[in-house]
Order: C-alpha cells, then sequence, then structure tokens
C-alpha cells in the first residue's frame, strides 16, 4: 500500500518541478475530458471493489473459513487491485501535465488518487 501510495506523491513532485518536458500548448479539451472519464470509471470501480472486499472479509471472518491455500490470500489479492485502481487515477494527471495542461485541470487527479488510498488503507481490512 505504501509503495502504492508514493505513487501519485512522486507523479506529483516530478509535475511540479518542471523537470517534466510539456507542451507549451496545453492539454487538448478532449484529451482532458477522456482522462477525466477514465479516472472516473476507476474510482466508481475501486469503491464497488473496496465496499465489496470490506463485506466479503468480515463475512469470512464471521463464519469461521477455512484458511486459503498455502501462499495465497484472496483478500490482498483483492486489496491490491483497489489500490491499483486507485493510484491509476493519478497517471491520468500526469499524462495531461506531460502534455502540458495547467495544474488546475492536473491537481484534482492527483488529490483524488491520494484521498482514495488514504481511504482505502489496509487497516481498514482488520
Amino acid at each position: 500500500w505504501a509503495a502504492l501510495f508514493a505513487g501519485p506523491l512522486a507523479y506529483a513532485g516530478i509535475v511540479l518541478s518542471g523537470v517534466l518536458p510539456v507542451s507549451q500548448d496545453g492539454a487538448p479539451g478532449p484529451l482532458v475530458l477522456a482522462l477525466g472519464a477514465i479516472a472516473f470509471v476507476s474510482v466508481v470501480g475501486s469503491r464497488l471493489l473496496w465496499a465489496r472486499l470490506v463485506a466479503g472479509a468480515g463475512e469470512e471472518a464471521g463464519r469461521g473459513a477455512s484458511p486459503p491455500p498455502s501462499g495465497s490470500d484472496p483478500v490482498l489479492a483483492r486489496a491490491i487491485v483497489v489500490w491499483a485502481l486507485d493510484e491509476s487515477v493519478a497517471l491520468g494527471g500526469f499524462v495531461l501535465a506531460w502534455l502540458g495542461a495547467p495544474i488546475t485541470h492536473v491537481a484534482p487527479f492527483f488529490a483524488v488518487s491520494l484521498v482514495l488510498l488514504t481511504m482505502d488503507h489496509p487497516g481498514r481490512l482488520a
């Protein structure tokens, strides 16, 4: 989780440092909308999977489910998918920054990603 949480911070750091070679033309409007739509789908998927994950973890603990086969943890595997969806939102902002979008279009992607990762902290699964 911590490594995935560090991803959006690293992307934002690269964007804010000024070392990213960006176009001065700015990102085209349709691309901003397309990446925003992709980020929205990632957010919805993350929320649905997280709700199912939390509900499933509680049910398994409540009914005394048998442990998974050696070397596998289905709850952890599903959590990693959720965290990857959370981080993927920041990638949209990184791409927009690379294409020259203003920070007002880029920052919400990073903020939403960090909020989701904070909400999906592994401690909430216990």
